[in-house]
């Protein structure tokens, strides 16, 4: 790490490199297209790249987005695949947070990757974005970690506020390039939350 993309195509008994387009590049996090297998997206350490024949080539698609974003979700819109998010951390400086002029964003696409726009309202500033989730149930629900916590966002994104109650700090870092720190339960009931230093927390979901 890095090292490029690779595929099996024998159960995972042998691999190979398919790394055209995208080079040795780290990759945080890989997403599927719901409707069409062929299509792949990659967040690597230098943003988002696109996949339209099942990984063997590979094109980078990140206009609009920040240079050297380390993106840790790539989420689609099973009902309208056209709506994608990403959320990502600043890579400047090995990824040192206190070393850049910001440290995170989180973004939208309404056109398949081809674009990308913030959508940060209500987000702090100089926070480390991690795993975006698209509610199964409401998908203009979304849940975000990031290194001050947990947002949601009722709204597909056009606004956020903190749902921390009951952590045990204000302080509620989640610091880990590559782990998944935030899931649902198979029920879709509960978001279940990582913490550095302080175990893991569940929170009941209850939009009422």
């Amino acid at each position: 790490f890095p090292g490029g993309f690779f595929i099996s195509e024998d159960n995972g008994h042998s691999w190979k490199d398919s790394s055209l387009g995208i080079g040795n590049d780290g990759i945080f996090s890989l997403s599927m297209h719901p409707n069409d297998h062929n299509i792949l997206y990659a967040g690597t350490y230098n943003g988002i790249f696109k996949s339209t024949d099942q990984g063997q080539t590979w094109e980078m698609k990140a206009e609009g987005m920040p240079s050297e974003q380390w993106p840790y979700t790539v989420a689609i819109d099973s009902d309208n695949p056209n709506i994608m998010y990403t959320s990502t951390k600043n890579g400047q400086n090995k990824g040192f947070c206190h070393r850049n002029e910001f440290c995170g964003v989180v973004m939208k696409s309404t056109d398949g990757a081809e674009s990308w726009f913030e959508i940060i309202d209500g987000l702090e500033d100089e926070s480390e974005f991690y795993n975006l989730i698209i509610y199964p149930e409401d998908h203009d629900v979304l849940f975000l970690s990031t290194n001050n916590g947990v947002y949601i966002s009722t709204n597909a994104g056009d606004s956020w506020e903190q749902i921390n109650d009951g952590l045990p700090s204000t302080d509620n870092q989640v610091r880990d390039n590559v782990a998944d720190n935030l899931v649902l339960t198979p029920d879709n009931n509960y978001l279940i939350f990582g913490l550095m230093d302080r175990g893991v927390w569940k929170a009941e979901i209850n939009l009422e």
